[in-house]
């Protein structure tokens, strides 16, 4: 079967069921990329810019994300892995769990995080949205190549 018979095929099937190629990215892939840098006004709280991995297996109530730095305004440490673990019918709440160390105080290590949005096209994911802390609220924008 020609190349371009198989791409049409997988255009027709795509249309059938209504999704798009953009619309989904490799469910089963640990993506690798960066965070922007993001503070706020008085920048103590801040996300460094730096490697960052992302997984999520399509739209799963649990993803993984990582932060090569993190700095809550109490000057917590938040660098390394951290869980996602969505509550919100629509996926776009829920708490966010830093592993690196459990001594830190539970509204630090496991705080609300809000306004989370992914989306995908030619091979990039975005993924953005808030944390908030007791003394402030950071905004997580970052991007993974696929």
């Amino acid at each position: 079967m020609r190349l371009t018979t198989i791409a049409a095929a997988a255009a027709i099937l795509l249309a059938g069921t209504g999704l798009s190629a953009a619309q989904s990215f490799p469910p089963t892939t640990l993506l690798g990329g960066s965070t922007a840098q993001s503070n706020t006004a008085t920048q103590q709280c801040y996300v460094g810019h730096g490697f960052s991995t992302f997984h999520r297996n399509n739209n799963d109530a649990r993803a993984e994300i990582s932060f090569s730095e993190l700095v809550d305004s109490g000057g917590y440490d938040l660098k390394g892995q951290a869980i996602l673990s969505f509550n919100s019918p629509g996926l776009n709440s829920g708490t966010i769990l830093f592993t690196e160390d459990p001594s830190y105080p539970a509204n630090i290590r496991n705080p609300p995080f809000s306004r989370y949005s992914q989306s995908y096209a030619n091979g990039r994911l975005q993924v953005v949205f808030d944390i908030s802390f007791p003394d402030c609220t950071l905004n997580v924008n970052a991007i993974f190549n696929n």
